[in-house]
């Protein structure tokens, strides 16, 4: 059984608390490297 992985709870620098590492192309980039097949920004 193949068993995805997700992560369904991301921030981003758009986040009062975030970092300016913390940008949307990067995370997208770094999930990709991570076999991240599904993930989700959660900033409110």
């Amino acid at each position: 059984m193949n068993i995805p992985k997700v992560d369904f709870h991301i921030h981003t620098e758009h986040l009062k608390c975030a970092n300016e590492t913390m940008k949307v192309k990067g995370i997208i980039k770094k999930c990709e490297s991570l076999g991240l097949s599904k993930i989700a920004f959660t900033d409110r």
